[in-house]
């Protein structure tokens, strides 16, 4: 990490952190962007979800009886049953795979551990969309799942998906897209509650402290203000309605 970067991080940190709810709260995701958001504030794993991924038709399904699929023991497959290198194991109906633990009992151990941790009064739910192509009968799912504080990342525009956000540079990978999807989408203020949609001033301030190449692109608005730049395109979005 370069000395620019390192301050930018830090700085955003200090803009954030007093914005963070006290109270615990347990993030159910499908892959790891739940375990990058309590690394980013130094929290304990309030969640069983962390370095770990659900198939979507699956994870949605346990959405539907959470306690019911959570109060269930983990069946590791057997080795010569799987062609991962991982740990795999069945919930019930549905896969869970252990991407980043090395063996059955890491990823056992820390399941249980996590999972007596859960702050079933402050649960908030997070599912990407752009994983798979989404079915009518997916967004029926999700959008009948009765979680207040429910939120999913859109990888291309999609009809008829509820509590969602459009992420326009998405990534499979959920740690990178915990800092993907907050140009857009503020978890903070999704953990206090709200919607967590940016508005057009939070989406510039953010940019312009996470940009790298700020000093030069300032230059250029003053020098070339007929160039685009990703300031500009925020503002174009946002008169067209977008």
């Amino acid at each position: 990490m370069t000395e620019s970067r390192d301050i930018r991080e830090k700085l955003s940190l200090w803009v954030r952190q007093p914005r963070l709810d006290p109270r615990p709260f347990t993030i159910i995701s499908d892959d790891c962007w739940a375990g990058q958001l309590y690394q980013d504030f130094s929290l304990p794993y309030r969640t069983p979800f962390v370095g770990l991924f659900v198939p979507p038709e699956m994870y949605l399904r346990m959405l539907t009886d959470l306690p019911s699929y959570l109060g269930q023991p983990l069946v590791f497959r057997a080795r010569e049953e799987k062609p991962e290198k991982y740990p795999v194991a069945h919930l019930k109906d549905i896969d869970i795979h252990f991407m980043h633990y090395h063996s059955e009992q890491e990823a056992r151990e820390k399941w249980e551990r996590r999972k007596q941790r859960i702050v079933w009064d402050r649960l908030f739910v997070k599912w990407d969309a752009g994983k798979t192509e989404s079915t009518e009968a997916m967004r029926q799912c999700w959008n009948r799942l009765p979680y207040a504080n429910k939120i999913c990342f859109l990888k291309h525009p999609e009809p008829n998906i509820d509590n969602s956000v459009l992420i326009p540079d998405w990534d499979r990978d959920g740690a990178s897209m915990y800092w993907l999807v907050q140009e857009r989408f503020d978890p903070l203020d999704w953990l206090r509650g709200g919607s967590g949609r940016k508005s057009l001033y939070q989406r510039i301030i953010f940019y312009m402290i996470h940009d790298p190449n700020l000093k030069s692109k300032i230059c250029r608005w003053f020098h070339f203000p007929n160039r685009k730049d990703k300031t500009t395109e925020i503002l174009q979005e946002h008169s067209s309605g977008v």
